[in-house]
């Protein structure tokens, strides 16, 4: 990869940035040094982070090494980076494997997805197409005579029952199975050396009507420091969380931190996913759902994203990557973000984060950070806080151009060419001007 890619690894570093793991700290150093992407912006930017990406496969992906790509939740996946899966899978001598996950019911026949499903197979590779639903009656006895070291004959009706109370949901059944086991309806027997368990109890169970409800039973029967520490983890997203900002809003002793989450991976509510840093995550985004939904209650959600925002922001910890996941705590408590100085120190966080995004060719991040950072400016702050609201708003027209939402960036140069003071400041938002009535005189014509 060194001898591909030379010196241009900085923009890959901050797209993926665990090939620091892969790769040398002197190639990273100096990729760093000798980087102009600070200097690129708008298609030019995304066009060389595609052009690094399809560079970088083609040094990993050999006969030798074959590469597997595995792109997970398709469904919520933007234009910018179906444009780069397209580009990758175009070049059919990369020794390649993509496997692509998505919920078919949130894919309609108008989804980006759908379109570019259509296109990659005109690039005549090999595609097979695999529907997964929920298991059949045979597959949920084999799953629990697995689990219960017992011959399929001797599961068959708890199989029955069990089918008819998940309708076979593998999260469902999981989830329901602990809770037997919780309330001793499965257990094991010493002088018979094997589970037992009731069928005519089991089926007598009252249980939710959905996966969603079962779990919030079963998270109401949490105490309430080991539902604050979920809460918490529900909050900093359906993605993994890192301990040490699990630990920071913990605010407690470290030794009944540690029991809880202990409690919280036993029972299946949180999983460790990574090691160094430590990092943690729902084992399926239902759970997620649940908490977020359920557990927390709907008057308090803008609260408790505002308070770990002030949390996050005092402590220092937010630099790199945790940068959004503060702009996101804001942006979801920005109602409640009242005093003027905060709101300033907030669009801020927003122009940092929108820029960030924007060198790493993550422009709907990128756009979506910065008008964020828009709505928390209001008109009196082009007086007083000059500097801030131009780049906020040219930099988010950058953006929306790129991603196609050209009315949007028009909108956002607006306030610049009205209260911008000189032809140098408004000279970017003249350039995307520029830029958004060619893009809409060519699909006119064409």
């Amino acid at each position: 990869m060194s001898e591909t890619l030379g010196a241009q690894f900085s923009p890959l570093y901050q797209l993926i940035p665990s090939l620091r793991g892969v790769v040398s700290t002197s190639t990273y150093s100096s990729s760093r040094e000798s980087d102009d992407a600070e200097g690129v912006e708008g298609e030019l930017a995304l066009n060389r982070i595609i052009v690094l990406v399809r560079m970088f496969v083609a040094a990993v992906a050999r006969p030798e090494h074959p590469l597997i790509f595995v792109a997970d939740d398709l469904q919520w996946s933007d234009e910018s980076s179906l444009h780069l899966i397209s580009t990758i899978l175009a070049d059919t001598s990369n020794c390649l494997l993509f496997v692509g996950l998505c919920r078919d019911d949130e894919v309609g026949p108008e989804h980006a997805l759908t379109a570019d499903v259509e296109k990659w197979k005109s690039f005549h590779v090999p595609m097979v197409d695999i529907r997964i639903g929920n298991l059949d009656a045979d597959l949920v006895n084999e799953m629990l005579s697995h689990r219960l070291k017992l011959l399929p004959h001797s599961t068959r009706t708890l199989a029955e029952i069990v089918t008819q109370k998940t309708e076979a949901n593998p999260l469902f059944i999981n989830q329901l199975l602990r809770s037997l086991f919780d309330a001793q309806q499965i257990t094991f027997s010493e002088k018979e050396r094997r589970w037992k368990w009731d069928d005519a109890a089991i089926h007598r169970r009252g249980i939710a009507d959905n996966v969603v409800e079962f779990i919030c039973c079963k998270l109401r029967e949490l105490t309430i420091e080991s539902q604050q520490l979920l809460m918490n983890a529900a909050c900093l997203g359906s993605q993994s969380s890192e301990e040490s900002l699990l630990r920071l809003l913990w605010g407690q002793d470290d030794i009944d931190f540690d029991l809880h989450l202990a409690l919280l991976i036993t029972e299946g509510l949180l999983c460790k996913v990574n090691e160094t840093p430590a990092r943690f995550s729902f084992p399926h985004d239902r759970i997620q759902e649940a908490v977020y939904a359920k557990l927390i209650p709907a008057g308090e959600l803008t609260k408790k994203h505002l308070s770990i925002g002030r949390i996050l922001r005092s402590s220092g910890l937010c630099s790199d990557q945790r940068v959004y996941i503060l702009v996101d705590q804001y942006v979801r408590a920005r109602d409640l973000v009242v005093d003027h100085g905060e709101r300033i120190e907030v669009a801020k966080l927003c122009l940092d984060a929108g820029v960030k995004a924007s060198l790493a060719a993550a422009f709907s991040l990128s756009s979506w950070c910065l008008s964020q950072g828009v709505l928390f400016l209001c008109d009196s702050d082009w007086e007083t806080e000059y500097e801030l609201c131009l780049r906020c708003h040219s930099k988010c027209a950058v953006s929306q151009n790129v991603i196609g939402e050209h009315a949007n960036a028009l909108k956002s140069l607006e306030p610049v060419f009205q209260y911008g003071k000189t032809l140098l400041d408004t000279m970017e938002a003249s350039l995307t001007f520029i830029e958004v009535q060619s893009t809409q005189v060519s699909a006119f014509m064409f």
